[in-house]
């Protein structure tokens, strides 16, 4: 999680020193390319998270690195990590190969609840050192044009922080996604100076997608925490889910105004109309949401992805990208109720991934965006720990029991 969180954040942090604020949205699109001293600081970073990744699948899978299998995948996956930084149009192989084997690795875990407070550790970290960067270097910290003058978005102040990322909505939703776990941290303290620095940079990034996720998902928590633990909690979670869980699929099919949102709803239309003239079934590819691409073009704004998981997966990918994302989110949502008895923060993260999901892109599997250091591991640890907690309650049924004594029976 950690190398996560330094590949998400270094080399942009480096692309805002060297390249400056004004150029943001051009290397975004690739028109200015990154400078070598990032392309090779991302690579390196993602040769040690590939490598510690494939050193736990092999200590899972009892191999060592000189077995021909493990030493061919620890080969592949390290030559297309160091592709990640590519700037190509199209290439995301590399950015699934990292995913795909740091996150079966992260899935191997067996962690404690207490051991997921590393996310607000890091999130207070990432915190700390925007608001430091906004005293020290604020034409750095800042978001591009937001500071000399007047900006209508900005809650504190006349600008809008950004940190180390390109946009203030990647801090605003890395906060917002670390914000539950400061509340496994047990000493008050600490908590509560982590809880402020987050809650302060939330708020300073002015973005209103993460800050309503934040208090829609508290709000939730907190119905929670009134209904009695056991089997209705467990009800009420999944009735929470269910409402979240439409509207996140259905927001975009419902939005009719192009200026709603910061504009999203242009992009909605403008992928909705794509989808519907192009090609439903099969979708368009990555390149729908280019400079020149096929959304951009129809509607009228620059889209780097759909602002939508579900939308953006079924314009890229086709009918097959929107089934497979659903399948993952409907997964995600059930692994929210791991520990749901003991302690809610796990729903808590769930609720909020969740809500982004409606009106931002808080999880790429094909690509390595600024919220993945916390949102990739955390769903690839509660995925593993909730399939874990059913075999485990499956282990101790009675008619488990039943069964394995009859076998031997027989």
């Amino acid at each position: 999680m950690v190398l996560y969180a330094a590949l998400t954040t270094i080399p942009q942090l480096l692309d805002r020193l060297i390249v400056g604020r004004e150029y943001d949205l051009a290397v975004q699109y690739g028109e200015v390319e990154n400078p070598q001293i990032v392309t090779y600081v991302g690579a390196a970073i993602s040769v040690v998270l590939v490598g510690a990744s494939v050193l736990i699948l092999g200590k899972l899978l009892r191999r060592v690195l000189l077995r021909p299998s493990l030493l061919a995948l620890a080969l592949i996956t390290i030559v297309l990590s160091l592709l990640v930084f590519h700037g190509a149009d199209g290439i995301t192989l590399p950015f699934v190969a990292v995913n795909l084997v740091a996150f079966a690795a992260l899935s191997t875990l067996r962690p404690d609840l207490s051991d997921l407070r590393v996310f607000a550790h890091v999130g207070a970290v990432i915190a700390v050192g925007s608001i430091l960067l906004a005293v020290i270097s604020p034409e750095i910290a800042y978001r591009s044009g937001s500071l000399g003058g007047v900006d209508t978005k900005a809650i504190i102040g006349t600008g809008i922080l950004a940190g180390p990322y390109p946009s203030s909505n990647n801090l605003g939703m890395s906060m917002a996604l670390a914000l539950p776990f400061v509340f496994l941290i047990p000493g008050r303290k600490l908590r509560a100076f982590e809880l402020a620095a987050m809650a302060l940079a939330l708020i300073m990034s002015a973005s209103r997608s993460s800050i309503a996720a934040v208090l829609a998902a508290g709000l939730a928590i907190l119905i929670l925490k009134g209904v009695r633990a056991g089997i209705e909690r467990r009800v009420a979670y999944q009735f929470g889910m269910v409402v979240v869980g439409l509207i996140a699929a259905l927001t975009p099919w419902f939005v009719t105004s192009r200026g709603l949102f910061t504009n999203r709803g242009a992009i909605w239309i403008g992928s909705r109309e794509l989808l519907i003239e192009r090609d439903w079934l099969a979708g368009v590819g990555t390149a729908a949401y280019a400079l020149e691409g096929s959304v951009n073009q129809a509607s009228g704004v620059l889209a780097p992805g759909g602002h939508n998981v579900l939308l953006h997966y079924w314009v890229v990918a086709g009918l097959p990208g929107l089934v497979a994302m659903a399948v993952l989110l409907l997964a995600i949502m059930r692994a929210g109720q791991w520990s749901l008895e003991t302690s809610l923060v796990p729903a808590g993260f769930v609720l909020t991934l969740m809500v982004l999901a409606a009106v931002e892109m808080p999880l790429r599997p094909d690509f390595i965006i600024a919220p993945a250091w916390v949102a990739a591991p955390a769903v690839a640890v509660l995925l593993a720990a909730a399939k874990q907690e059913r075999l485990d309650r499956l282990a101790l049924s009675p008619r488990l029991d039943w069964q394995r004594r009859s076998r031997r029976q027989v």
